[in-house]
């Protein structure tokens, strides 16, 4: 059994803000993993940019060649940034996409990119409404979060413990549930406001929840669904994320 202690207050939770956001200059950073279809990758880029926008890309560790493609086409644009250095071998449903994306609102952070909201997306997204309605929907629930999520209770199969090796998830015992801490999973996608990005990044909770998530079967849609509802945050009802999801058969 998995007990996770009670955070620590250390410093200042972020506050929500309170005012409103003027839809025309409402400005998101974009955190964007990508593995593949570099051609792709400039349409839904030249399809999203403004001025007030940026984009923070994690190009996975074994697409050199993509890597190299977009960052030679898209150097002169100085709103677009790569991590260059500690970039992730993704492997599917593994905590290296977790990673990468920490590693990508870290980097956007660190650099002091001005943002009202960050959003987080594939290589393989694509708009369906304008950049002006995006701004518009955002701007009109300025303070909210916007993810899908549900108690993790639904999900038993995730109770099993796996580790990340060689470029696949592999299964080696029974997941311990951990106490203390209320499960929730949901769709990977998801658009936070600035003060939520903060305390994700500077929260004692985050970086203690990792021992555990690292573990659980396709973290990305466990990690930060858990700690939304196990932030200061939580009695806040989520909005519905902003990406469409069609499966074929």
């Amino acid at each position: 059994m998995i007990t996770l202690g009670i955070q620590k207050l250390t410093v200042p939770f972020p506050s929500i803000r309170n005012d409103s956001v003027d839809p025309s200059v409402l400005s998101i950073v974009y955190v964007m993993l990508v593995h593949h279809h570099p051609e792709f990758v400039l349409r839904l880029i030249d399809a999203l940019d403004e001025p007030m926008h940026s984009f923070v890309l994690h190009v996975d560790a074994r697409a050199n060649s993509v890597y190299a493609y977009l960052s030679t086409k898209l150097q002169h644009r100085t709103n677009i940034h790569f991590l260059n250095v500690d970039r992730e071998r993704i492997s599917w449903g593994g905590f290296s996409i977790v990673n990468a994306t920490l590693k990508c609102m870290r980097y956007a952070w660190d650099k002091q990119l001005h943002f009202d909201y960050m959003v987080d997306i594939s290589g393989t997204h694509y708009p369906i409404k304008s950049n002006y309605y995006i701004r518009k929907t955002l701007a009109a629930t300025p303070n909210k979060i916007h993810l899908d999520s549900m108690p993790m209770k639904f999900y038993p199969h995730m109770f099993q413990q796996f580790v990340e090796c060689d470029g696949s998830m592999h299964r080696i015992a029974r997941l311990p549930i951990a106490k203390g801490i209320n499960l929730h999973v949901g769709n990977q996608w998801w658009a936070f406001p600035k003060y939520f990005v903060h305390w994700l990044l500077i929260s004692q909770l985050a970086k203690d929840y990792i021992h555990y998530a690292q573990y659980v079967a396709i973290a990305d849609e466990n990690y930060f669904n858990t700690l939304f509802h196990n932030s200061p945050y939580c009695d806040q009802k989520p909005e519905r994320n902003l990406t469409l999801i069609l499966f074929d058969r």
